[in-house]
């Protein structure tokens, strides 16, 4: 049974106590299709009081619990640690002693729309929340990441969904998610990492889910490519751990109940020389990602990141005209052009000059199939044909998704001084 995707949101001392009464009553004001709101027996004992209620609209029925408690300040601090919260945002969210929550079962065919659901009804019930608690995927979000959210006309990355667990001692890591069972789909794991190469690995474990969130689990060891020429299966990880034997992190011995259940191992599988199938650990494809290899991504997750690109196209831009001077920043945009096959090519291009209808760019690498541009090639496009943009510096890779936190370090000015000193000491 799929378990109930929640998110509470943690309300600061100076937010108005809605109260039940509250709540029915701005629940009857938005703009929402919530119908059969009525309150309920709390089926938690550490709620104080239940809303039941169903989304209901054109597309789906969702049933849903809105409830008030206490903010459990000790699972708080857990999920700011793994959040990886700045200071100030980690104590705002620690004062909060009420949290007000949503409960919903995501919807099998779309989960992340129903996620996003989720996300817009609980900001429009708690605008003021200091922060938000995934009870699901053990993370907290800061403050401005539930507002962020809801605005957006576009769900939120897939990967919001979960989240990776890093566990190591010594050398040697076991890397996990927790989240996807909400989606209805299993949590995925890989055992005896190198703890240097646990990044590495997560970006394949990321890859490995988002393809299972829009396409569905395959079969045990069925082949299933994350990336060209990256087949990987998955195992019942007690079948797995029995496979690969002894394992430094993240074998029976390290696992509670939590860390059981529906989960499946990443593996490769080769053929063996004389019979059968030899298993090993997806480190087989770390040569590969010094190469930067074409991982996968889903049509689906495409048209969502070309949608959240244009989506906050004016936002970039607005960063851009303020610091297009600032020799540590650098702009780039991608832009989908016209091949000979009649197909489109993805092509990153430095942004040099815009204006309310194009872009002037120059092309960063060598076109496969676009003749009317190359290396280097300087020229006005349409932006209809962005795909995807990013602002390069201090804070790393910052896309659409990121922007928020990139416009709140730039706002600060000792960040923007810290910054520039550095560079003058180099």
């Amino acid at each position: 049974m799929t378990p109930p995707s929640i998110l509470e949101a943690a309300l600061p001392a100076h937010a108005p106590t809605l109260g039940v009464t509250g709540v029915l009553e701005r629940l009857k004001a938005l703009d929402f299709p919530i119908e059969e709101a009525e309150t309920v027996v709390p089926s938690h004992p550490n709620w104080e009081w239940e809303i039941s209620a169903v989304w209901r609209d054109e597309e789906q029925e969702i049933a849903l619990q809105i409830y008030a408690t206490h903010t459990d300040r000790e699972l708080v601090d857990v999920h700011t640690t793994l959040g990886h919260l700045e200071e100030h945002e980690a104590t705002a969210l620690k004062a909060c002693n009420r949290s007000l929550g949503i409960s919903l079962t995501l919807p099998d065919l779309d989960p992340l729309g129903g996620f996003h659901l989720q996300i817009r009804l609980l900001q429009a019930l708690a605008p003021l929340a200091a922060g938000v608690v995934d009870h699901s995927s053990f993370v907290a979000r800061p403050m401005g990441w539930l507002e962020e959210a809801a605005a957006s006309p576009v769900p939120p990355h897939p990967q919001t969904l979960w989240t990776i667990h890093a566990v190591w001692e010594g050398d040697r890591c076991w890397l996990h998610t927790h989240g996807m069972d909400r989606c209805g789909l299993l949590e995925l794991d890989m055992v005896d990492i190198p703890r240097e190469d646990a990044g590495t690995m997560a970006q394949l474990l990321n890859t490995a889910a988002s393809l299972m969130l829009d396409n569905g689990v395959p079969e045990p060891d069925q082949d299933f490519y994350i990336g060209q020429d990256m087949p990987v299966v998955w195992l019942p990880v007690e079948k797995a751990l029995e496979i690969l034997g002894s394992v430094d992190q993240g074998g029976m011995d390290d696992r509670d109940e939590i860390h059981m259940g529906e989960r499946g191992l990443l593996l490769t599988k080769e053929e063996g020389k004389l019979w059968g199938h030899n298993y090993g650990s997806l480190m087989r494809f770390r040569p590969l990602m010094d190469a930067h290899p074409l991982l996968y991504v889903s049509d689906m997750e495409t048209a969502r990141r070309t949608a959240l690109a244009r989506a906050r196209l004016d936002r970039f831009l607005g960063l851009w005209r303020s610091f297009q001077e600032t020799e540590w920043l650098q702009f780039i945009v991608k832009l989908g052009m016209e091949t000979t096959q009649g197909g489109r090519e993805h092509i990153w291009f430095f942004l040099n000059d815009a204006d309310p209808e194009r872009l002037l760019a120059t092309c960063m690498n060598k076109p496969y199939d676009v003749p009317a541009v190359h290396e280097g090639h300087q020229g006005w496009h349409s932006r209809a044909l962005i795909s995807d943009w990013m602002v390069l510096g201090p804070l790393g890779q910052v896309d659409p998704e990121k922007i928020l936190h990139l416009e709140h370090f730039l706002r600060d000015p000792e960040n923007v001084a810290r910054v520039e000193a550095s560079l003058k000491e180099d």
